[in-house]
């Protein structure tokens, strides 16, 4: 998989090919998978968040619902965007260094302990959990969509 680095949002855009109907893109709500990582983007009610996992982390955190005016959402509490391109693209990490996601169709809906927090809270939210070792395997909920066979082992 690609990942864009030394690109600004702004050139990236640009020369990436979203152009002016990509560029307002909702967030498409599902899983998406980049190499050995993989994301996840939910929504309830009015609520936008994110959960993604890499490098034995787990991230979970609230997404401005409000783009800029380059279709760019903010990860609330990181210095982290998320672009929708295309409804099978979605473009994650901080703005120079953007890693391409692939949308993962057939995956279950639904949503682990973590991502459920961030649903209903009402603030911005942001919980970083180390996956390695520790964590006992129901803390992130019978649905918890990182299986081996979406990270490809």
């Amino acid at each position: 998989m690609r990942i864009l680095y030394g690109l600004s949002v702004a050139v990236l855009v640009t020369l990436g090919g979203v152009g002016a109907a990509g560029a307002n893109l909702p967030l498409q709500v599902g899983a998406y998978q980049a190499e050995n990582r993989s994301a996840r983007v939910a929504t309830l009610n009015d609520r936008l968040c994110v959960q993604f996992f890499s490098l034995g982390t787990i991230v979970t955190a609230s997404i401005d619902r409000r783009p800029n005016s380059l279709g760019v959402y903010h990860i609330e509490r990181m210095d982290q965007v998320l672009v929708q391109p295309d409804v099978r693209s979605l473009l994650i990490g901080p703005p120079h260094e953007l890693v391409v996601y692939t949308r993962v169709e057939n995956v279950p809906p639904g949503t682990n302990v973590l991502l459920q927090e961030c649903l209903t809270s009402r603030r911005e939210y942001l919980n970083q959990t180390n996956a390695v070792g520790s964590l006992e395997p129901d803390a992130l909920g019978q649905t918890d969509f990182y299986s081996d066979s979406l990270l490809g082992n």
